[in-house]
């Protein structure tokens, strides 16, 4: 994929993590996917109808959520929300 074979995995992980957040998160079930490669940097965007902007909560070792963004931001060069 674009000379980054090695990254496909990252990004698959990383779709699946703001997918899952899109669906706890966004209050109607339209979700849009975007993989872009431009410049030779690929972008991966995750759309919802949430009017809320995915932030890193604290880590809580015990509890079973709130490591995804976590997850997006080590996997990712960088990453934001517009």
């Amino acid at each position: 994929m674009w000379g980054r074979s090695g990254q496909v995995d990252d990004g698959v992980q990383i779709i699946g993590e703001l997918f899952n957040n899109a669906l706890s998160h966004a209050p109607s079930p339209d979700y849009v996917v975007a993989v872009d490669c431009n410049g030779g940097a690929v972008r991966l965007e995750m759309w919802d109808s949430s009017p809320h902007r995915p932030t890193l909560l604290p880590i809580d070792f015990d509890g079973e959520h709130g490591r995804g963004m976590h997850l997006v931001a080590a996997l990712s060069e960088m990453w934001g929300c517009r």
